[in-house]
């Protein structure tokens, strides 16, 4: 080897600086002193130490360190710990090596701590430590456990990236400034329950292999987990995110749990992959939800949720049962293209307006049931969507259709509002049994028959033409009348018998009508019988007058909307 080991030691620095071509076996047959180090710093001194290898425990339990420490790539061998000590200047481990335990547990860091690079083989534990400034560990590895259980950060920690081989534990670790995990890769679990960061959150892109818990976390301004995959079960159960959320492209293969987290503005979930059960439960997010081409392969809980601009689903697929039970939705709730191919419940949920069509693309036809119970709205996009919606409605509520009637009265669409209470009429009907409630039953059939529920008067119309047409046709007939000796004569009439269509149309209607009328009133029926009938023509002037009696007032019923209430 060309170089050789340079060591400086004064009243104030212990330096040892090897050579950078010196390869494993080279410095391992140079080792330094733990001991000797130690002993420089608690005299203060200012120690660095590169491309070296530290031999034995390094201890310095409870020490107060006033000067530098920085030891650059360093194997240190022996067991490490640092607990309770205080180092009022900056520390710095970088792109070192540490083969066994490194315990800094309620150490007092001053300044930042420089990690990056660094290498932990046994369990790395910061709890509890106190870190004045930024704690660095880009590129750090963490081969077994890293405890940051309750670590106090006022400035930034940086782990972009860093990876973690154990358990990540971040309870109620409190960072000052951001929190930046970007490209981190979690292969056992991520515990950051309790985690408070001030600042914002980055774990864009990260790769969680184990479970990833952030229930209850604090997050200040953004939590960005932009592309990230989680291939275990991942909870946000009631964190509180100041500002943003961003989950762009995630993708979550184990369960993923925003149960009654708390967003100040918006929640972006597009493109995001959700393999099984998403729980969206009691959210409460102040500005608007975007999960545009999301993808549900799971079933979808949005039951509670407060959404309070736009919640918008465009191309959106749901595979199994989507549920927005009691959510409300401040603005409007957008469903363009998107696929539900299971079940839908909007059960007491509470829209503004909610969009099925919008810029030309309109909601896959439904492929199960949706439930509609107690679902208000103000508006609905398009109105032609609602013979789908009814089509599909299990279990059957009268609330869906009165509140969609009301609305197409509301905007004007009172043919469609007609529309929506005869199909809600019919579904009733067919609940209607003759054998329990057979004078509900007849009363229901009479009521359909002959006005379609008082709006489809076409129907009483009908009845009526077809009445009087058959009363032409039976006062037509040789004998059907006499004259009506109130009138005038019987001399007045000669031999005339029959009558004309036009004089046994006026006579047709003059007998059904429940009132008089001069035209038809010259003849009345006779008493003969109608040998197509078998009965004498006055039982069919009286049938004829009976019925004018019962449809009359119908008609005018239905005319005056009493048969719709």
């Amino acid at each position: 080897m060309g170089g050789k080991m340079k060591k400086e030691v004064t009243p104030f620095v212990l330096k040892y600086s090897l050579p950078d071509d010196w390869g494993e076996a080279e410095k391992e047959k140079n080792p330094i002193s733990a001991k000797e180090v130690v002993e420089a710093i608690n005299g203060g001194k200012r120690v660095e130490i590169k491309n070296a290898v530290i031999e034995g425990d390094f201890i310095l339990r409870s020490a107060n360190v006033d000067g530098e420490i920085t030891i650059q790539q360093t194997k240190i061998k022996g067991h490490v710990d640092w607990s309770y000590a205080t180092f009022k200047q900056v520390l710095s481990f970088e792109n070192s090596l540490f083969e066994t335990d490194a315990i800094f547990t309620v150490a007092a860091f001053e300044k930042d701590i420089l990690l990056n690079g660094a290498t932990f083989k046994g369990e790395a534990n910061f709890g509890s430590a106190q870190i004045g400034g930024d704690a660095e560990f880009t590129g750090a590895l963490f081969k077994q456990k890293a405890n940051f259980n309750g670590t106090q950060i006022e400035g930034s920690a940086f782990f972009n990236p860093a990876a973690f081989e154990g358990v990540a534990d971040f309870r109620s670790t409190r960072i000052g400034g951001n929190a930046e995990f970007t490209e981190v890769r979690f292969k056992q679990l991520a515990n950051f329950n309790s985690a408070h960061i001030e600042g914002s959150a980055f774990f864009r892109p990260a790769t969680f292999e184990g479970e990833a818990d952030f229930v209850s976390t604090q997050i200040g301004h953004n939590a960005d987990f932009e592309k990230a995959l989680f291939k275990q079960k991942f909870s946000l159960n009631n964190a509180q995110i100041e500002k943003f959320a961003f989950f762009k492209n995630a993708t979550f293969e184990g369960e993923a749990d925003f149960g009654l987290i708390r967003i100040g503005f918006n929640a972006e979930f597009e493109k995001a992959v959700f393999k099984q059960k998403f729980s969206f439960n009691s959210v409460r997010i102040e500005g608007f939800a975007f999960f545009k081409c999301a993808i549900f392969e799971g079933e979808a809980d949005f039951k509670s949720a407060r959404i309070g601009g736009n919640a918008e689903f465009d191309d959106a697929v749901f595979k199994q049962k989507f549920s927005f039970d009691n959510a409300q939705i401040g603005g409007g709730t957008y469903f363009p293209g998107t696929i539900f191919a299971d079940n839908v419940s909007f059960k007491d949920t509470s829209f503004k307006a909610i969009i099925f069509e919008y810029d030309g693309k309109v909601m896959a036809p439904l492929k199960a049931n949706i439930d509609l119970s107690g679902c208000k709205y103000d508006r609905i996009q398009p109105i032609s969507i609602w013979e789908d919606l009814m089509r599909h409605l299990k279990p059957y509520d009268r609330q869906p259709f009165t509140q969609l009637e009301e609305t197409f009265r509301k905007s004007g669409e009172d043919e469609l509002a007609n529309d929506v209470y005869y199909e809600r009429k019919r579904r009733e009907s067919g609940q209607k049994k003759l054998r329990k409630r057979s004078s509900a039953w007849l009363m229901d059939r009479f009521h359909w028959l002959l006005t379609g529920y008082g709006v489809r008067l076409y129907y009483l119309i009908g009845w009526i033409v077809l009445l009087l047409a058959i009363g032409t046709v039976i006062f037509h007939l040789n004998g059907a009348v006499v004259p009506n000796p109130n009138i005038k004569s019987p001399s007045e009439f000669g031999s005339q018998n029959t009558l004309s269509y036009l004089e046994a149309f006026w006579v047709s209607i003059s007998t059904f009508l429940p009132v008089d009328i001069p035209s038809g009133a010259d003849w009345k029926p006779s008493s003969q019988i109608i040998w197509l009938l078998s009965m004498k023509f006055t039982t069919f002037a009286t049938m004829l007058k009976l019925s004018g009696w019962i449809l009359v007032p119908v008609g005018v019923a239905g005319i005056s909307g009493i048969l719709k209430r």
